[in-house]
């Protein structure tokens, strides 16, 4: 007769079947799903902005390039000017055979270059619009209140933004006329050529 051994309790209970881990159901499912689509249509919201603060960002530098560049020769085509008229656009010669002109067409800053009173070069300012600009001599107390009477002459751009802008403040551009400058009046006329140091000469 064949006996059986017993076998210790805590064998017999480590071979008992584990208890099955219950999983998420279709609802809890959905439920993350929907957050994490509503997470991403968030960030994609964000991303978005701040792709379009960057890319403004980006226009305003470059527009601000481009008006540092007009600026800087605007004076330099001030600094060689011998003479110069205002009004309706701004007349500027540089030799007896060049001369440069400004003038303001459909909100666009054009600088035409002549040579023997033809023109040879025509560029504009693109991306500013500008409602209105205004050429006027100036005083060196305009350029800083504490700057001394020169004996120069100074030239005054005031340069008016197009509201599409916004509302920034005007632009003004000064710079001194090289060598004297002989001013002429809107009608062409001469009214005397300015000599460095303040004389005048009503020969011309």
């Amino acid at each position: 007769m064949m006996h059986r051994e017993c076998e210790p309790l805590a064998v017999r209970s480590c071979r008992r079947p584990a208890a099955r881990r219950r999983g998420f159901s279709l609802v809890e499912m959905l439920s993350i799903i929907g957050l994490i689509g509503t997470l991403l249509s968030l960030s994609a919201a964000t991303l978005h902005r701040a792709y379009q603060v960057h890319h403004a960002a980006l226009d305003n530098f470059r527009q601000l390039e481009q008006l540092n560049f007009w600026c800087q020769r605007w004076r330099d085509d001030v600094h060689q000017a011998v003479a110069y008229r205002l009004q309706p656009q701004l007349e500027l010669r540089l030799t007896e055979e060049r001369e440069v002109h400004y003038h303001l067409e459909q909100g666009q800053l054009v600088r035409s270059a002549f040579r023997d009173s033809q023109r040879v070069t025509r560029e504009t300012l693109s991306g500013t619009t500008f409602l209105a600009v205004q050429w006027q001599e100036a005083t060196p107390q305009q350029a800083s209140p504490e700057a001394s009477p020169s004996s120069r002459e100074l030239l005054a751009c005031h340069l008016q933004f197009h509201p599409q802008h916004g509302e920034p403040q005007p632009l003004l551009w000064l710079a001194q006329v090289g060598g004297g400058s002989d001013r002429k009046s809107d009608a062409g006329e001469s009214d005397g050529v300015t000599r460095p140091g303040g004389g005048s000469d009503d020969n011309e």
